[in-house]
């Protein structure tokens, strides 16, 4: 393992050059490394100084891999003086990849400290086809132990922090990989989504993230955490692998790379499209749009910012003479009951031999504890009741802990039903995306993330639904939304409104969905809102 290794000796970089190479997008990056305006190594060495620095500061580095990017950034700088046509639509950009994703070199750990010391000697095909457009990989990112919690945590790496606000969370579980893209620790990453694990990051980091369509990427490489890489989760809600960045070009350089003819004939099994340039730039450049609105999830209620930013989302978009329409999921409360019933269908016994003797974080003590016993169970839905967090009690409660094969073909049923239903109403509305929040509050305090799962709903709908979807910062909390007086006056409504104080100047991200295999127009609809905010800020 090269966890945190003593930082080699650095290359001189003016400092403005340096700002120059910050203050880029991943895609413009590309574009002056190959012509020649900055040097790969001059942008490998102020990504390596600022990852060394504040990103293992804020405990958002893994392994790293500084002394081998730069020897491959000085390869790529010749590579230019002397092969200029092999370079590829990576060329010697630095990314970093979340540490569960098999590369090699590099342990794949998931957060789980047995895993720390297996080094693997290949590449994942995903790691591959970015090498193969010429990105080198020189940072791992921390991750949430098993990478079942949307706070970023382990015994490995510590506690991830958020760079807008160190004393809030990064989300999970591709919190490190969030936090060093939006501190400018990294340019481009990579990140897994199975319950908003890209998306909740990027939206409380002030960053762009994409979850694909699953079938379009393949999952093989990819570590689960769990006990001989097997999560019961995931033959019901699919997991899907994407990028996260500053622009929403920068996460199509990612899927143009993988979406091509080499990397299905890696892998026969994908679903062989290449990525629609035709139709994303068709969407992003003015194409008028019918987009569904779903104004707040009905069972959290969005802060006064994201309400505020969706609306002026909405206003801008008729503006432009697209038609934005209410458009309302079906069956919302039971879907969200039943994502909690996949969530929770891994028994304690197979989370114990998950951590293999490994202390659980915090995140999981009371659940592991709850899980193990149906009469704490029911004292602790008990609790929950009395203490005010009775919506969160209704929706958990249910069959938890392993499921007979009956239990789960009966989800699986019920989730394959509601796929078809939402595309049928959709196809009615004659509908090309869906615009909604991203998730209800922004970044909380560490420690805050126990009881204020249910803010996740409106991630979770589309890992359920398996559509596309990605985030789009668009703004920050003013100092006069520190408040929040939505929904009932009960204890979520309590812990949310402590949330809230302290929250201005964190950003706010909104989320568009499509329908399976049509992300790029997601994707263009994404840029159309980014063009629209021009949110480009960066914390530090």
């Amino acid at each position: 393992m090269k966890i945190r290794s003593k930082t080699p000796e650095l290359p001189t970089v003016p400092e403005a050059t340096k700002v120059k190479i910050l203050s880029l997008t991943a895609a413009r990056l590309v574009e002056e490394m190959k012509v020649g305006r900055l040097k790969c190594i001059e942008v490998m060495a102020t990504y390596i100084e600022r990852a060394a620095s504040f990103g293992r500061e804020m405990n958002l580095t893994g392994e790293e891999l500084f002394e081998e990017a730069l020897a491959a950034a000085a390869a790529a700088d010749h590579q230019r003086e002397t092969e200029p046509e092999t370079m590829g639509a990576l060329f010697g950009l630095p990314i970093s990849t979340k540490d569960h994703i098999i590369q090699r070199g590099c342990s794949a750990s998931g957060g789980v400290i047995r895993n720390a010391y297996k080094v693997y000697d290949t590449d994942s095909d995903l790691v591959a086809m970015l090498r193969n457009e010429g990105a080198i990989p020189f940072v791992r990112s921390n991750l949430t132990q098993v990478m079942m919690w949307f706070e970023t945590e382990s015994n490995l790496y510590g506690r991830a922090e958020n760079p807008w606000d160190r004393t809030r969370s990064t989300g999970g579980s591709s919190g490190g990989e969030a936090g060093l893209v939006s501190a400018r620790c990294s340019p481009l990453g990579v990140g897994s989504d199975i319950g908003g694990s890209i998306r909740t990051p990027a939206g409380w980091c002030g960053i762009y993230g994409f979850k694909p369509t699953p079938q379009r990427v393949r999952f093989a490489g990819v570590l689960s955490g769990h006990k001989d890489n097997y999560c019961s989760m995931e033959h019901l809600v699919p997991v899907a692998v994407g990028p996260l960045g500053n622009s929403v070009e920068d996460l199509t350089l990612v899927l143009r790379s993988w979406w091509q003819p080499a990397c299905f004939a890696r892998d026969p099994t994908l679903v062989p499209l290449p990525f629609n340039s035709h139709v994303f730039s068709r969407v992003s450049s003015g194409q008028q749009l019918r987009i569904g609105f779903i104004a707040s999830d009905p069972l959290f209620p969005c802060d006064p910012a994201q309400s505020r930013l969706l609306q002026t989302a909405k206003s801008a978009l008729i503006a432009q003479g697209h038609t934005v329409v209410d458009f309302e999921l079906p069956r919302w409360a039971n879907m969200i009951s039943l994502y909690m019933q996949a969530a929770m269908a891994v028994g304690p016994e197979e989370a114990s031999e998950c951590l293999q003797g490994e202390p659980p974080c915090w995140f999981y003590r009371i659940q592991q504890q709850v899980s193990s016993s149906p009469i704490l169970e029911w004292v602790a839905f008990k609790y929950l009741r009395y203490l005010g967090f009775g919506r969160l009690a209704t929706l958990a409660s249910g069959k938890h802990g392993h499921l007979p094969s009956t239990s789960y073909m009966d989800i699986h049923r019920d989730l394959e039903d509601y796929r078809l239903e939402v595309a049928k109403l959709w196809k009615a509305a004659g509908l090309d995306a869906v615009l909604c929040p991203a998730v209800s509050l922004p970044a909380p305090p560490h420690g805050m993330t126990d009881l204020m799962v249910m803010q996740l709903g409106v991630i979770w709908q589309w890992n359920l639904l398996a559509f596309p979807a990605g985030v789009v910062p668009v703004g920050q909390v003013a100092m006069s939304e520190e408040r929040y007086d939505e929904g009932p006056k009960d204890g979520m409504s309590r812990r949310a409104q402590q949330v809230m104080l302290g929250a201005s100047g964190l950003p706010i991200a909104l989320q568009v969905a499509a329908l399976p295999y049509e992300d790029e127009k997601a994707l263009g609809v994404m840029k159309v809102l980014e063009d629209i905010f021009g949110f480009h800020k960066h914390p530090i």
